[in-house]
């Protein structure tokens, strides 16, 4: 590839069923915030506010309807599963024990393909409305992938001295606001 070209253009991607495996052994993956979910990681009390709040929103992700009312109830959705997260003791150390589960695999090639965008520096944005997208870093950083060329915009938590979730970070990336708008600001954008 000629480096000249290399320069001009980005790659975009989602990560879950995008840069990972959607389906193993005829069975679908789960995200990773239903990885959190469906297993053991935070309390019982949690799974159950969590689908409580899946089965409230979920419908509202595919509905047609006015953009602006589904970004409000997006936000919406978020906001009170980050709240719920947060009062259920999330924590930089179940992030890592996501990372490790082993549902989570990279699609065949997805390595290569990194391996050559990184070779001609050519950067890849992985834009996640994942409510843990902090696992996309460590999940990549595992797997020796987390190069400079790789940026991942995602929803963040703020973490006390502990490791604790406080707080998230500014603007909540959800499925009705991920496109390349909240790109903007990134230095590799500004061709």
């Amino acid at each position: 590839m000629n480096k000249k070209i290399a320069k001009s253009f980005h790659i975009l991607s989602d990560f879950d069923g995008t840069l990972t495996m959607p389906i193993v052994r005829g069975k679908k993956v789960p995200s990773l915030i239903s990885i959190l979910r469906d297993n053991n990681f935070l309390s019982s009390g949690y799974r159950e506010e969590a689908h409580a709040l899946y089965k409230k929103y979920h419908n509202y992700e595919n509905k047609k309807m006015p953009l602006a009312k589904k970004k409000k109830l997006m936000l919406k959705w978020w906001s009170e599963h980050f709240k719920l997260l947060m009062r259920y003791g999330l924590s930089k150390k179940i992030l890592i024990k996501i990372a490790n589960h082993p549902s989570i695999r990279l699609r065949m090639g997805v390595k290569n393909f990194f391996l050559l965008l990184k070779k001609f520096k050519i950067p890849i944005i992985i834009l996640s409305s994942s409510g843990i997208g902090e696992v996309i870093s460590i999940f990549l950083k595992k797997k020796k992938l987390l190069s400079k060329n790789v940026h991942v915009i995602t929803n963040t938590f703020i973490w006390d001295k502990n490791g604790k979730a406080i707080g998230i970070r500014l603007p909540i990336i959800h499925a009705a606001n991920k496109d390349e708008a909240n790109l903007r600001n990134l230095s590799i954008c500004k061709m």
